[in-house]
């Protein structure tokens, strides 16, 4: 018996790909804010997601719009962690900044959307 030894079947691991198909090859693909506003979600988590959406993409400057004031501070002392974690979806460093700007008439872009329940 193999005990211990995985047998080789040829096929990659679908997290793997979905890691490949997301990352560089995704992101020369597309528009790189498009990249951005799909990747924003993944990386920051449903709750930041929630507050905040990609506005622009200037140069290696990524613009975010933060709908509540009280998540600038945090997520301005995550800059440096957030760029990492975007360069690193993306394969290549091309983010050296992320700009916040508190837009609370946005908020409304970041709200999820209602949804009607059936009357009873």
């Amino acid at each position: 018996m193999n005990r211990g030894k995985k047998k080789q079947t040829g096929w990659t691991p679908l997290g793997k790909v979905l890691a490949t198909a997301l990352s560089m090859e995704t992101l020369n693909q597309t528009e790189p804010v498009e990249w951005c506003i799909f990747q924003w979600p993944q990386v920051v988590g449903p709750e930041i997601a929630k507050i905040s959406h990609v506005s622009a993409l200037s140069g290696a400057t990524l613009k975010i719009v933060l709908v509540e004031p009280e998540w600038l501070a945090p997520l301005k002392a995550l800059e440096t962690r957030l760029v990492e974690d975007m360069n690193l979806k993306a394969g290549k460093e091309f983010l050296n900044h992320i700009r916040f700007k508190v837009e609370t008439r946005h908020a409304a872009l970041c709200a999820e959307p209602e949804r009607k329940t059936a009357k009873q």
